[in-house]
């Protein structure tokens, strides 16, 4: 017996519903797998320029740490000898102790001694020892040689540092975290979205998926932000490291220019070559980066002092 008009036609219906909401479930899904794809794509690209911002500043506080320690094994380490030389024969300049105090004096010992090291340490710790010696100044890098530790375990301690190990390259095998680790950002950790394209789609209803896709690109919105604030960070100190960079190179001329043989007895000259040493190992000492991993917003004034220190040698 035929099924009754009002039967078919309500068969008809339920069968038009059930298409259009597998439209609508096909569309729901489509839209959030390109809503979760932008997104994803965002955070890639976010990523990159990350990775393209730490590796300038891994070789900027490298570069630097390696100008640092070509300068306290030539020029402090010859100022060290002229002290030493001073100090031995009763001292025909009185008062040269008015410009490097005695423990002034111990600490540049301390620090030709550690650079010393650094020079014989392998490769993957030099890394990191440079990038500290780079941006974190040499009084508190160098602090571990005034205490007879080998300063090959300044990038083992200051793995426990994870922007130094991080500035160094940080590979596992050097005491790193790696940069598997995550991306480490000045102060702290920049990490992505946990979710991945398609599996919020997947395990969702289609009603739903929208909603997590959403949610997704918020997350990724938020990891985004983070990443860009790191990478204007990186830009400050990189930008401060090249600073300092000219400073420093700027003083030493002014050091070679007033130096003195070792057997001088003028004391005006030996008293100029000393305030041209003390404005350049003032400008070594500056750190870029503080303990915690943050810019150090006052290494502009102590770098405008160092220099203003140093030029009185030749003023």
């Amino acid at each position: 017996m035929p099924l009754p008009f009002v039967v078919w036609a309500a068969a008809a219906a339920a069968a038009a519903y059930g298409a259009k909401k597998g439209i609508d479930a096909f569309d729901d899904f489509d839209k959030a797998k390109k809503i979760g794809e932008r997104a994803q794509k965002k955070y890639e690209d976010a990523k990159k320029s990350h990775e393209r911002s730490t590796h300038e500043l891994q070789q900027k506080s490298q570069a630097l740490g390696t100008l640092k320690l070509d300068i306290f094994q030539k020029e402090i380490a010859y100022t060290v000898e002229v002290i030493k030389r001073l100090k031995s024969a009763q001292s025909q300049l009185k008062d040269f102790q008015t410009i490097f105090t005695e423990r002034e004096f111990k600490t540049m010992v301390h620090s030709v001694n550690a650079t010393l090291e650094i020079k014989g340490a392998g490769e993957a710790l030099a890394g990191g020892a440079l990038a500290g010696l780079g941006v974190y100044g040499a009084v508190g890098m160098l602090a571990s040689a005034s205490t007879g530790t080998a300063i090959a375990t300044l990038s083992g301690a200051a793995a426990t540092n994870a922007t130094l190990a991080w500035l160094g390259g940080g590979s596992l095998a050097a005491g790193g975290f790696g940069m598997g680790g995550g991306l480490i950002a000045l102060g702290g950790i920049v990490a992505g979205p946990a979710l991945l394209i398609g599996g919020f789609i997947l395990a969702s209803k289609a009603e739903e998926s929208v909603s997590n896709a959403r949610e997704f690109e918020a997350e990724a919105d938020v990891a985004i932000e983070k990443i860009n604030g790191s990478i204007v960070m990186m830009q400050h100190v990189v930008n401060k490291i090249c600073e300092v960079e000219e400073v420093i190179n700027s003083l030493r001329l002014v050091f070679n220019q007033v130096r003195v043989p070792l057997d001088c007895t003028d004391q005006k000259m030996i008293e100029k070559m000393l305030i041209a040493a003390k404005g350049l190992k003032s400008a070594l000492d500056i750190n870029i980066i503080t303990e915690s991993g943050l810019f150090n917003e006052k290494s502009g004034d102590l770098l405008l002092a160092a220099k203003h220190y140093g030029l009185k040698a030749i003023s």
